[in-house]
């Protein structure tokens, strides 16, 4: 059987899998052989291949499918937050496929949503969505993506950009007190400065500065569950904040994309926050759009439960593209 390598390549952890045969009846995608490896302990994304591909046995790869945080326009890929880069055509011949597609992966995170079954998403906000309209996802991690996909035929397209790096706008004047100063100290407040899980801990520095408190020396993780916890009332206020701004830009992003087909939150970070808490705050604030709010408010809101959805978001790009004109590849995947 031909074999299809699907990666998906964060700030922080490279993560892999096999594509397997999609049930004929539910025409669910299945990945198999998911590994994943701290970026940290390998210098290169050759590097961290080959580890994978030494834990699984080293299989004949007929096809390959990489998700990278990273603008995906050229030959040669440099990652955003992290000191790898690859080209294209030598990453080809290094893995000995026929066919390599590299996506990025906010775009891959959008795709992974039209293969989603129910049991893997929470409703954060209810609607009424269009099934066949744009849908956009958001996924803060060590940086901060967002993917917007539309159906031309029977194939969801990627629009590919880079939104995490946007101004971000405040509503309240400690939202405006706040951006002003982490953008003293960050230079611009973008949603990747604010809103990934670094830009979590700025937020909480900032809103420590504006009202003149110490900021505790922690980490993103230790942040968030001071604030779950309700441990620590600056932490609680920052992380309401954060939700208050991320409904915003939410809103926004649905408005520009015309997402009626759903808005989607992925990744760790909003796991972790989970639906409950997300709602304080978001929700209105993802409402909020003044003579268009009607528009916006038909559309709901996803929380994304499945671990690992850029590897279903490479492996869908790889089917919905080159399964067109690829028949070998339905060999891989004999429902599509």
């Amino acid at each position: 059987m031909n074999t299809a390598l699907v990666a998906d390549i964060g700030g922080t952890h490279a993560r892999f899998g096999l594509v397997a045969n999609a049930d004929k009846a539910s025409g669910v995608l299945q990945i198999a052989d998911e590994r994943k490896f701290r970026c940290a302990d390998h210098a290169s994304l050759e590097s961290v291949l080959d580890a994978y591909l030494d834990a699984i046995g080293r299989p004949t790869l007929a096809f390959a499918s990489i998700a990278v945080a990273a603008p995906v326009w050229k030959d040669r890929i440099s990652m955003t937050n992290l000191p790898w880069n690859f080209s294209r055509k030598e990453m080809k011949r290094l893995l000995g496929v026929s066919r390599l597609e590299v996506i990025n992966d906010a775009s891959a995170g959008v795709l992974a949503t039209t293969r989603l079954e129910w049991h893997e998403v929470e409703t954060v906000r209810q609607g009424t969505p269009e099934p066949e309209a744009a849908r956009v996802n958001i996924i803060p991690g060590t940086g901060f993506g967002i993917g917007a996909a539309y159906l031309f035929g029977k194939a969801w397209i990627p629009v590919q950009g880079e939104g995490g790096h946007i101004g971000l706008a405040a509503s309240e004047p400690e939202e405006y007190a706040a951006l002003d100063a982490l953008a003293r100290v960050h230079g611009r407040a973008t949603p990747e400065n604010v809103l990934s899980g670094p830009g979590m801990l700025h937020l909480y520095q900032a809103l420590a500065a504006v009202r003149g408190e110490q900021a505790k020396d922690m980490d993103p993780a230790e942040m968030t569950r001071l604030a779950l916890e309700r441990e620590d009332a600056l932490c609680v206020d920052a992380l309401r904040m954060y939700c208050r701004l991320l409904g915003s830009l939410a809103g926004d992003y649905a408005l520009v994309f015309g997402a009626q087909g759903g808005l989607y939150l992925s990744g760790g970070i909003l796991k972790r926050l989970g639906a409950e808490w997300l709602r304080e705050g978001f929700e209105n604030r993802f409402e909020d759009k003044g003579k268009v709010a009607d528009e916006v408010a038909r559309i709901p809101v996803l929380l994304v439960k499945r671990d690992h959805p850029g590897l279903l978001g490479a492996a869908a790009w790889l089917l919905n593209t080159l399964g067109q004109d690829d028949p070998s590849l339905q060999a891989v995947a004999s429902a599509v």
